[in-house]
């Protein structure tokens, strides 16, 4: 019995049964207003002049999807919650991204999260972006613990340039959201107060090259991952990617290597103003 520990709304929500109209029932019990934004993005074509066409693309910005998570559908998290989080990797773990982090021990930690996949048995595969919150937010049901904010076909994707106008958008509406003040409503604040923070990037090996696009691949005899100095061919049998002793002498990069040495182009990924 959930009774006095759910939010109305999603206690109505749950009457709504799996069925043939269970989605419909369900959007029309929530009355939830969040519309998507449209950005213009450039979208590969091949015919058209410099091989790209601009067009207009939906995307959920992350500041209005909390918004409306917490004060319209009910997700609740406790501050003490958070502030354990916080305490943990800071006090405890003393990791050097939670030290160093500007948000203070209320601000709730949010995941960015890419990934692929085929859809179609001729090879068609979409990209996706995710936003979720699993250091405070873990319901038993993955489809309640992340939300969906952008999709598009891969073949659609022109270079690295449709993505990298996405994130800009993202990495404003996360910068909103840490913010707490609602652009759309001057004076106004969102979520009822609380503010987020993106502490978590997260996707597969090839979500991240696609994403980051750090220079390193498996490609190149001098640079192979993009978290350590690994070599594919080196005088130094320790620095070999597939060095097996005890104690290898691979150097871990901080956040001023990787930013120097694995994101050398002109215009890095938006991601590094989160």
């Amino acid at each position: 019995d959930c009774h006095g520990h759910c939010h109305p709304m999603s206690r109505q929500l749950g009457q709504h049964a799996e069925g043939r109209n269970g989605a419909r029932d369900l959007m029309r019990a929530a009355k939830i207003d969040l519309e998507p934004t449209m950005i213009s993005v450039p979208v590969r074509a091949d015919k058209a002049p410099g091989g790209f066409e601009m067009r207009s693309v939906p995307v959920i910005d992350p500041y209005r999807l909390m918004h409306t998570l917490f004060t319209s559908v009910g997700v609740r998290i406790p501050t003490q919650r958070v502030q354990k989080i916080w305490m943990v990797h800071r006090e405890e773990l003393g990791e050097e991204w939670a030290r160093e982090s500007p948000a203070t021990d209320e601000h709730v930690p949010m995941a960015l999260y890419g990934d692929g996949a085929k859809i179609r048995e001729d090879g068609t595969k979409v990209v996706g972006l995710f936003l979720s919150m699993p250091q405070v937010w873990r319901p038993s049901s993955t489809r309640c613990a992340r939300w969906c904010v952008f999709a598009m076909e891969e073949h659609k994707l022109y270079k690295h340039h449709t993505l990298d106008r996405i994130f800009r958008r993202m990495v404003y509406s996360c910068n909103v959201l840490f913010d707490g003040h609602d652009p759309d409503r001057p004076g106004q604040v969102l979520c009822g107060g609380r503010k987020f923070t993106v502490t978590e990037l997260k996707g597969d090996w090839q979500w991240h090259k696609l994403s980051l696009r750090f220079t390193s691949s498996w490609t190149r005899m001098d640079s192979v991952c993009f978290l350590c100095d690994a070599q594919t061919r080196s005088a130094n049998p320790a620095k070999l990617h597939y060095c097996l002793d005890d104690h290898p002498q691979w150097t871990p990069f901080n956040l001023q290597i990787f930013l120097s040495e694995q994101m050398v182009i002109p215009d890095p990924c938006p991601y590094i103003l989160l």
